[in-house]
């Protein structure tokens, strides 16, 4: 295996993975292991990969043993009958050209993971932690049938941090700009070529005979002027100042503007920080833009967490508006186990309304052979409601 610090390449398939780690947690924790989603390339759906970036001890021994991280491409083939490919991986932290681009390439004949370590120095990694504590590294994943001729590159180029900020420092100041983000009674400044190379909304509201582009100014009602603040220092410079305070919302402008990789830091900064108190909130976001990967490990969260999550009145609110026939059987169990009378009330209460198709719910008719003193408490509470209204 070989690293570059200078590479380009011919494309070919290409996913690309942000990881959004706090540099506290892979400072004080040894083989801790991040793993991005599991993903699939366009026309091999079932072979599915994932990274995993771990943080290791060097093998120097003694004073001059540095903590050092590495990477993992795993990947698995549903197929009996594998084809040799190569995978191509890249990384490079964002936005700091001094670290250079790392990447590596291997064959797969069978084999089920590639290993790259002795990647990047901890130490030095603090210099690139931006004010929420947060280090985001970009990982490249390319693959090549057998025989295509391969070179290597990145999608993420390292850009001059330098010259960004100071194209940000330009538009925060009004200087040079040719367009106003008008928010309520603010008024943002920027630069039309910047938003519409970061951003095909914004590409195509300038090339249109719309009205932002004949006044130069776009009226924007959908978010707050933080929020547009925080997206527009993302677009100049690929950072973020504080995702800690508005991750929801900045996903939300991200997922309107369709700026793919502020969309990703958010995802896996919201996978990567949820606690009781957020993952109502995250849960929702995720049900509204179907994010299956945000949702999944939330749902993972609250299994592990069940007892102090359903503590939660905002969580108890959030399930009592999603309740349906598909899930009261589950929404009956978690009530009983837990002793929640408020929400068993209404659970009851949706059971008595829909009877005639909660019956026919497989789930339903299981809690006969688990749980069937809390069918016969619902029973009676319909009959006592029936009798009561005679």
């Amino acid at each position: 295996m070989e690293e570059y610090t200078k590479a380009t390449i011919q494309k070919k398939e290409t996913n690309c993975i942000i990881f959004n780690i706090e540099y506290s947690t892979i400072k004080e924790s040894t083989c801790m292991e991040y793993r991005s989603p599991s993903f699939e390339f366009k026309e091999h759906p079932k072979e599915e990969c994932y990274i995993s970036f771990v943080s290791v001890f060097s093998k120097d021994k003694g004073p001059s043993s540095q903590k050092v991280a590495g990477m993992t491409l795993h990947f698995s083939d549903k197929r009996l009958n594998e084809e040799v490919c190569t995978y191509q991986v890249v990384a490079s932290v964002l936005n700091r050209p001094e670290f250079g681009i790392h990447a590596f390439q291997s064959h797969k004949y069978g084999i089920n993971e590639l290993r790259h370590w002795k990647f990047f120095s901890i130490n030095e990694l603090l210099k690139v932690v931006n004010k929420s504590g947060i280090v985001q590294i970009c990982f490249d994943v390319t693959r090549f049938c057998s025989g295509e001729l391969v070179t290597i590159e990145s999608t993420f180029v390292p850009q001059n941090d330098e010259n960004m900020m100071k194209l940000y420092s330009f538009a925060k100041n009004g200087e040079y700009t040719d367009i106003v983000l008008k928010v309520g009674d603010q008024e943002i400044k920027a630069h039309k070529n910047i938003l519409a190379a970061r951003s095909k909304v914004f590409d195509a509201m300038f090339k249109s005979n719309m009205q932002e582009e004949q006044t130069g100014v776009i009226n924007v009602v959908e978010f707050e002027a933080p929020v547009i603040k925080e997206m527009l220092y993302f677009m100049y410079t690929n950072h973020v100042e504080d995702l800690s305070q508005m991750v929801l919302k900045l996903y939300e402008a991200a997922n309107f503007y369709n700026l793919i990789d502020l969309e990703t830091l958010c995802k896996h900064y919201m996978i990567s920080n949820i606690t009781v108190e957020n993952v109502t909130a995250i849960s929702e976001l995720a049900d509204k833009y179907n994010l299956k990967n945000v949702q999944g490990t939330v749902n993972r969260f609250i299994k592990s967490n069940e007892a102090q999550v359903l503590k939660n009145q905002e969580y108890l609110t959030y399930l009592v508006s999603n309740i349906s026939i598909k899930n009261i059987a589950k929404y009956l169990t978690l009530a009983e186990k837990y002793k929640l009378k408020e929400f068993k009330k209404t659970l009851k209460e949706f059971v008595r309304d829909n009877i005639k198709d909660v019956i026919k719910d497989s789930k339903y008719r299981y809690l006969y052979t688990t749980n069937m003193n809390l069918i016969l408490e619902i029973d009676e509470y319909i009959a006592d409601h029936y009798e009561n209204n005679k």
